[in-house]
């Protein structure tokens, strides 16, 4: 599945639709998401045909001389379930129809504006309280950057928004794509000490894409006449790590049937010798704790959950009479929006792998940069193997096995000549046979 965002400063010329015809052609991007487009909805959807022959297209006309987004899909391979869109983002859900899975996928342009982000955060944060979307992407030019080397030149300004953007990045467990080609998205064209570059534009992808096989990764592409560059994001199963290892949570011990689940497997008869017995029963007992493990509700799930269920009986508290048993209830829902909170702050915790700091003080922020940090320094874009360099996924996987093999493999010994000086002054007291059993494989009758 590919791709394709750009903030576009306007539709205007031709030589900028040349422009953009010229990117869909050479990358064929599944969904394509224009940002600043400057013009009407229905005079957008109307020039689009000139670039995007694949299907339909849904526009937010732009404010005056700013503003204007526009998303088109590829409707050969992608079905459109539901649609919503603000002065400040376009979302639509998709079916894939290969996969059958859905995408919800957000076309955000947020404004210089400190006024006008608030606004565009604020409604994105609030979209989850009245729809239920899977899969989620935020793609497009938030304006904002979230680590210093992101920028370069100018003066350095703490910007707001970047904790609405972490906020949601945390709140709804999204991950920020590094792209493996470029470092930045735009440009002010300037030259000397006035030059600033900075990466504005990115695609926040839900994790939920990952933990299904999926390998998510991004480049930052070359343009001529913009100061924007565009950023394409492809999903693929290139990735397949094959059986990922199995890792324990804390998190499962405070869990509802946790210890039954346990206590099933390892009452278990099993006949043999005390070490096969309890080799067998671990072996059981991971295999069932990553079943139950997949039935259990994401911490961030249950938070959500949670604050809903809360939000929805102090609603009903207001225009009813308020009784005893209502506020033993909103009582129990606020101790489980606590303990949701502290479980989903200790999720990131085990994430991050800092686990000298305790949970609490509204860690929460920090665990998660620790464990986008860790996950893009175990990260492995490309290798240098032989003096060529490896890309692709299984050629880096080939490239890994055959440096090791080798590393921990003895060089082949030429064959000893017996009839050779000195083996010929040795004499010779192993028989062919016996010397024949020796140097044969070992089977497991012998070890048995």
């Amino acid at each position: 599945m590919k791709y394709f965002s750009w903030n576009y400063r306007g539709l205007g010329s031709k030589l900028k639709e040349d422009a953009l015809k010229d990117i869909v052609r050479l990358h064929s991007p599944e969904i394509l998401l224009i940002q600043e487009t400057k013009l009407e909805d229905t005079l957008l959807l109307h020039s689009s045909k000139t670039f995007w022959r694949k299907g339909p297209g849904r526009a937010v006309s732009a404010r005056g001389a700013s503003g204007g987004i526009a998303s088109f899909w590829d409707s050969a391979k992608y079905d459109l379930i539901q649609e919503e869109s603000c002065q400040h983002w376009i979302f639509t859900q998709l079916l894939h129809k290969d996969s059958g899975q859905q995408v919800s996928m957000f076309n955000l342009y947020a404004s210089i504006s400190p006024t006008e982000k608030k606004i565009c955060w604020d409604s994105l944060q609030s979209f989850p309280l009245l729809h239920n979307p899977e899969n989620i992407i935020i793609a497009g030019d938030l304006n904002v950057t979230l680590a210093a080397e992101e920028k370069k030149g100018g003066s350095p300004v703490r910007d707001p928004a970047r904790e609405w953007v972490e906020d949601i990045m945390i709140g709804w467990d999204m991950e920020d794509i590094k792209p493996s080609a470029g470092k930045y998205t735009w440009s002010n064209k300037r030259l000397g000490p006035r030059h600033i570059a900075a990466r504005l534009d990115r695609f926040l992808v839900q994790t939920s894409f990952l933990t299904s096989g999926l390998m998510a990764s991004s480049k930052i592409l070359p343009n001529c006449i913009f100061d924007h560059k565009p950023i394409s994001l492809e999903l693929s199963m290139d990735g397949f790590l094959d059986p990922i290892p199995f890792r324990f949570s804390p998190l499962w011990i405070q869990q509802e049937g946790f210890h039954e689940v346990v206590s099933e497997v390892w009452n278990r008869q099993i006949q043999g010798s005390p070490f096969y017995v309890w080799e067998e029963k671990l072996r059981a007992l991971k295999r069932r704790l990553k079943e139950w493990a997949k039935t259990l509700k994401t911490p961030a799930t249950k938070r959500k959950e949670s604050l809903e269920n809360l939000a929805a009986l102090q609603s009903s508290m207001e225009d009813s009479a308020v009784t005893q048993s209502l506020l033993q209830k909103e009582v129990e829902l606020q101790k489980s929006l606590h303990k949701a909170s502290r479980d989903k702050e200790e999720y990131w915790r085990q994430k991050s792998r800092n686990l000298w700091l305790q949970v609490g003080d509204k860690n929460t922020s920090f665990f998660h940069k620790q464990a986008e940090a860790r996950k893009q320094f175990k990260n492995i874009s490309e290798i240098h193997s032989q003096d060529a360099v490896v890309k692709d996924f299984e050629g880096i996987k080939r490239a890994a096995f055959t440096f090791f093999k080798e590393l921990y493999s003895a060089p082949a010994d030429p064959p000893i000549d017996p009839h050779a000086y000195p083996y010929n002054l040795i004499p010779s007291c192993v028989q062919d046979s016996i010397n024949t059993m020796l140097i044969a494989p070992i089977c497991m009758d012998e070890l048995k």
